[in-house]
């Protein structure tokens, strides 16, 4: 363990990278500080950090240089995140310089803990847990300023994750864990088109993470035309309505994404390695669905997400949940003698949820087809269930806005997108969706007396 003394030290021997404008005993006093912060709860303001902060003696570089003198022989610590957070939101310090100045220091750790992340790697960075503390407890304004503190720090040096996200790795599960947890907690931070800034990454990860702002672990398997799919599902379905932060393939590492104890703001998906050769016939209603076969990737896809999607917006809309539970007990008692042409014969044995995830795997593979056939059953035999029941799945992919989406997924794999207007009814709280843009016209439906079983 290092004495008090020794930052003393490192600052006589290494000056040369700090401002001339600040004091060799100013340094000294300043990391004297974040050592103690480093080891112990403050439980106060520090006087020498509310000085540096306000006066801001040192530029951005020199900072740096000062931080990167630091973490050369500490590692952040839970204590460290604890004070900083308490001069962040309890200080008399402007919170907007605090933020930045806390953000970049915890950047500084981060990189210095990959740098040297052969001598500790089976050990996690704390300082991640503090960015996604910060994050979660701030507004717009200071998520602001801990990205501009952070790319204050990785702007001209990004972190090179690339060794340790490859297929090939031979590093610990602790340290892939790590890596993954370090793009996910720097993604809330930065949009799509801006990694790399920060990171360095296989070129498959980075390619899916630019174009749909979803990460991709491991890419490195996958050949062009699985990346070309991932891309397209991604840039279709909004992140407001799927909430899938990453992909990651189970052969990676040879455990679950929930085995890992990754922090995830939104879904993480587990899928398998499936080669695009290797294709599915699609079953659509009635005998003649317009897509024969897509590949197996795909396909496998679709269904996944169709599920993340329906859990999703079950839990942002319960009345959404709700309306849909009432139909299909409803049709418990009173059958639709077309409702079931929607879903294969064994399905009246399961429950509304699964229902409508098999329901959104058709909506992907070809909403046109399921509109028209829909449509068309309503002007033959006056099947208004079975067209309620398209509509409930429209409100789905809404987002609870006046637009949804309709796709096609081609031959390919690729998924191909449609936005068309919706119409609702009903009072504030209830209201529901009775019609839709199709064909260059509305079909606007009464549905009051399906609708007045979804009131109490």
């Amino acid at each position: 363990m290092f004495t008090k003394w020794f930052p003393l030290i490192l600052i006589c021997c290494f000056s040369f990278y700090v401002s001339a404008e600040m004091s060799e005993e100013q340094q000294t006093k300043l990391i004297q500080t974040w050592t103690e912060m480093n080891q112990n709860i403050l439980g106060a303001e520090s006087e020498v950090l509310h000085e540096y902060l306000t006066q801001e003696i040192l530029d951005s570089e020199s900072r740096q240089s000062l931080f990167d003198l630091f973490f050369k022989d500490h590692a952040f610590t839970i204590n460290l995140g604890y004070n900083l957070e308490y001069h962040i939101f309890y200080s008399s310090i402007d919170q907007n310089k605090m933020v930045r100045f806390a953000a970049s220091m915890a950047a500084s750790a981060l990189k210095q803990y990959w740098e040297a992340a052969q001598a500790h790697q089976q050990k996690e960075c704390m300082a991640l847990p503090f960015l996604e503390t910060i994050f979660n407890k701030s507004n717009d304004t200071i998520r602001t300023s801990i990205t501009e503190g952070i790319n204050d720090t990785l702007k001209e040096q990004p972190l090179d994750l690339n060794p340790y996200l490859s297929i090939g790795s031979d590093y610990a599960v602790e340290a892939k864990r790590e890596a993954i947890q370090s793009c996910i907690t720097l993604g809330v931070f930065l949009t799509a088109g801006e990694s790399v800034n920060w990171l360095q990454l296989p070129k498959a990860t980075a390619e899916v993470f630019e174009h749909t702002g979803v990460w991709f672990f491991v890419g490195a398997l996958h050949s062009k035309e699985h990346i070309d799919t991932l891309k397209s599902l991604f840039v279709a379905i909004p992140l407001s309505v799927h909430g899938v932060v990453a992909l990651y393939l189970l052969e990676f590492t040879g455990v679950t994404s929930k085995e890992l104890a990754l922090r995830v703001p939104g879904t993480m998906l587990n899928i398998p390695f499936i080669n695009m050769e290797v294709l599915r016939e699609t079953i659509g209603v009635s005998d003649s669905p317009l897509i024969k076969t897509i590949p197996e990737f795909t396909a496998m896809l679709l269904e996944h997400l169709s599920a993340v999607v329906h859990t999703r917006q079950y839990q942002l809309r319960p009345d959404l949940y709700q309306r849909i539970y009432r139909f299909f007990s409803l049709m418990k008692i009173i059958p639709d003698p077309m409702l079931p042409s929607l879903f294969p014969q064994h399905f009246h044995l399961v429950t509304p949820e699964e229902r409508m995830n098999y329901l959104g795997y058709l909506w992907l593979l070809n909403s046109h087809y399921l509109l028209e056939w829909g449509i068309t059953e309503v002007e033959l035999m006056q099947a208004r269930p079975l067209m309620f029941t398209l509509l409930l799945e429209a409100d789905v992919w809404s987002g609870l806005e006046d637009t949804t989406s309709l796709f096609l997924a081609n031959t390919e794999g690729k998924l191909l997108l449609e936005k068309t207007a919706l119409r609702r009814t009903g009072p504030p709280g209830s209201m529901y969706v009775n019609g839709i843009a199709f064909s260059g016209r509305i079909y606007q439906y009464d549905m009051e007396d399906l609708a007045g079983y979804f009131h109490d």
